[in-house]
């Protein structure tokens, strides 16, 4: 699949996903989630949008990520301390009502 997306970027600009993703917003609603944040591209590109971004850096107790070769160069580039909120997930969720509170006080 990155393959894929390095193609299209090759032909269309680095910030092509960044495009499609403003383009799909609604600007009928006051918040957007996007659930998949890999490079800075795609969130310099919104906030040049003006688009108000909550960036969160989510890491699960007990867990390393391990990127495949093919998505490695997109892998663990976004740095925890460039986001507003870092959320460490217990190992079963469980805690995961307590990130929906942080991000909801976040909108306010």
């Amino acid at each position: 699949m990155c393959e894929y997306s390095d193609l299209i970027q090759k032909y269309y600009g680095n910030d092509v996903w960044a495009k499609v993703a403003f383009n799909s917003i609604n600007r009928d609603v006051n918040s957007v989630i996007f659930d998949d944040w890999r490079r800075y591209v795609e969130s310099d590109y919104l906030k040049n949008q003006n688009i108000k971004l909550i960036t969160v850096y989510l890491n699960k107790t007990n867990h390393t990520i391990k990127p495949s070769t093919q998505s490695s160069h997109y892998e663990n580039n976004i740095k925890q301390e460039d986001c507003d909120i870092v959320f460490n997930y217990n190992e079963d969720y469980s805690n995961f009502t307590t990130l929906v509170e942080l991000i909801k006080n976040a909108l306010i």
